[in-house]
């Protein structure tokens, strides 16, 4: 899980940072005493300087420098103030750029005082999860589930803890909590699947006739996979659908994309709105403020056929093809063979369409489960097989989906 875990926009969730923020309390007078089963050291007064310990790298060196600057002024505002406010930003930056370890350490030792707000224990079940520690992150989530605040989505949460059941082998365990989940619908395509294999197959086509009319399930292929699954299981379909109409999106993976936009919500406007700002201060980093996306050499990776092969790959494992279809021509999202973009066509606004998605075209931010590496490499591939599909004069591919977006041939790209 590397990547996972490690993606911008609404006042309101500004705010909604902000005021957890400023609710930390002060740091208790007793030292916290850490969970012997991660591995994290002893709260001490020697400890502090070791939150900072570290040097952030990226692809980009101009923005390493600015994460590192980033970085100097939080440790220079905690060394002030040692509030807690102040060290979670710290945790907060660790985990945008994927550095989950560190980011452990100061949540865990934040989640020992009296107290401790949603945001830090939204934190520390984050680094718990993208770190293996499944137990523990369930116990997080728990936390946040029984918060008297909604500021996040609790259903996503309870059907995170249930896959981490499923992971953790108590199936039993995980198959109850996606079933308690109801409505949500990615909860009642795992139970179904559960269920199917179980030998339950009354409760299947139970779950099965409660998902057909879930708010939202629209015209999802999974449908007739369950149908298919059940037929091959016991020669007979859960219900009769229609099977025209059902042809794209998987609900059992949907709470994927979800959970990656709740992390966008949380920590990108954390990043765009509060870090960003910082370094806007620092007179030396003024000059380096645009996106490092337009200072990437692509023209390297679009002649590199191990860089394409790694962006096919990885483009094919990120459940892209849902949207984009298998050969890229286009299905529930746009066509990428063709010349028509919804976003400038250029291999900059690509990578940073991949990784800061687009909310009103509803592609998802992939920010904190795509390392910037990844996204390079599959803007490289999306872009090699774009220039190398023949198309109509007019810019058009002879099957796929319909254009969509502005016609921009490639020189203008």
């Amino acid at each position: 899980m590397k990547y996972v875990i490690s993606l911008l926009c609404c006042i309101l969730l500004i705010e909604i940072i902000y005021f957890n923020r400023a609710d930390i309390s002060e740091p208790s007078q007793t030292p916290a005493a850490p969970d012997k089963s991660l591995g994290l050291d002893e709260a001490t007064d020697t400890k502090e300087q070791a939150y900072f310990d570290i040097e952030l790298q990226h692809p980009d060196r101009e923005h390493s420098e600015r994460l590192n600057a980033i970085l100097a002024k939080l440790r220079d505002e905690y060394m002030r103030s040692k509030s807690d406010a102040a060290l979670a930003r710290v945790g907060d930056l660790y985990i945008c750029y994927g550095y989950h370890l560190e980011a452990l350490q100061i949540f865990h030792d934040l989640s020992q005082h009296p107290k401790p707000p949603d945001a830090v224990m939204f934190g520390l079940a984050l680094c718990l999860d993208s770190l293996g520690h499944y137990q523990q992150a369930i116990s997080a989530y728990r936390q946040l589930i029984a918060s008297e605040r909604d500021d996040y989505d609790k259903k996503l949460l309870r059907h995170r803890i249930a896959e981490l059941l499923l992971i953790n082998g108590e199936t039993d365990l995980a198959l109850e909590a996606f079933i308690t989940n109801y409505p949500f619908p990615s909860s009642l395509a795992r139970s179904i699947r559960i269920l199917l294999h179980q030998n339950k197959f009354d409760e299947a086509q139970l779950a099965f006739k409660k998902l057909l009319q879930a708010p939202g399930v629209g015209e999802s292929i999974e449908i007739i996979q369950f149908n298919n699954l059940a037929k091959r299981l016991y020669d007979k379909e859960l219900a009769s659908v229609e099977y025209g109409k059902y042809r794209s999106s998987i609900y059992s993976y949907q709470a994927i994309d979800k959970f990656s936009e709740m992390l966008q919500d949380h920590y990108g406007l954390l990043y765009i709105d509060l870090f960003l700002p910082m370094v806007r201060q620092i007179p030396e980093y003024q000059q380096v403020m645009s996106s490092f996306s337009a200072r990437i050499n692509f023209t390297e990776g679009l002649g590199n056929d191990e860089v394409i092969a790694a962006g096919e790959k990885i483009f094919h494992s990120n459940n892209c093809v849902v949207c984009h279809g298998q050969d890229l021509y286009g299905k529930v999202a746009p066509n990428l063979r063709d010349d028509f973009w919804l976003c400038d066509g250029t291999a900059a606004s690509i990578f940073d369409t991949i990784t800061y998605g687009s909310p009103k075209n509803t592609m998802p931010s992939h920010q904190f489960t795509l390392d910037p590496m990844a996204v390079y490499k599959v803007t490289c591939y999306i872009l090699n097989l774009n220039r190398s599909t023949d198309k109509t004069d007019e810019g058009k591919t002879v099957r796929g989906k319909a254009a969509e977006g502005k016609y921009l041939p490639p020189g203008v790209k």
